[in-house]
């Protein structure tokens, strides 16, 4: 069985990516790697992370072929965290 995650972009109220991964932790790892190397194919994305999350969404059998929706959805990370905060200097 593999997890669904997907990349909801607030500003315009729907998931706009999909991505099936074995856990959390791979999930986690590939869209924190994904987001550094900037290879995701998001328009707007890189300028406004802060409107951008990623949800796991349903489970999905590889044997069945069946999906199984989890409800609610599960926050996974929030893409403006992954951002470095600028140093302010006095």
């Amino acid at each position: 069985i593999n997890e669904v995650y997907a990349i909801y972009d607030d500003a315009s109220e729907c998931y706009v990516q999909f991505l099936n991964c074995q856990n959390e932790k791979i999930a986690r790892m590939t869209f924190e790697k994904l987001f550094k190397e900037k290879r995701l194919q998001i328009p707007m994305l890189y300028d406004y992370p802060n409107t951008y999350s990623v949800h796991l969404i349903a489970t999905f059998d590889d044997n069945t072929g069946l999906f199984d929706n989890i409800s609610p959805q599960k926050l996974l990370l929030n893409f403006g965290s992954l951002v470095p905060v600028a140093s302010v200097s006095s």
